[in-house]
């Protein structure tokens, strides 16, 4: 009984002394809040890469949570980032699922500020 006991005891103790609170890194922007903080950047981002806006639907990624978690599993898309880092910008475009099905009805676009100054901002159209 007392060696259970002593178990029990140093297992809480181990537990306690490796756990880690958790700590909020950044921010995450989409919509009209993304557009009051950084619309210049996403402007830039969208003459970068000639990016022609008109005719999508605008997807929310947490509010549509289960549609953007379809069209990036099923469809063909494209994203389109803005990443900085140190102040310095880097501008990329990918590929999704590039042998699937291509839509070209929905836009998604959204920035994650990280409070260490790394920012990313991205368009992703499928």
């Amino acid at each position: 009984m007392k060696k259970s006991i002593l178990l029990i005891c140093l297992s809480i103790a181990s537990l306690l002394s490796f756990s880690q609170e958790f700590e909020l890194s950044g921010e995450f922007y989409e919509g009209k809040n993304l557009m009051d903080k950084d619309s210049s950047l996403v402007s830039e981002l969208i003459s970068k890469f000639n990016i022609d806006t008109t005719g999508y639907a605008f997807i929310s990624f947490y509010g549509d949570f289960d549609k953007n978690l379809e069209l990036q599993r099923n469809y063909q898309g494209i994203s389109y980032s803005l990443n900085i880092l140190d102040g310095k910008k880097n501008f990329i475009s990918s590929e999704l699922n590039p042998n699937k099905e291509k839509l070209n009805k929905y836009i998604l676009i959204n920035e994650h500020f990280f409070f260490s100054g790394k920012k990313y901002i991205n368009i992703t159209i499928y």
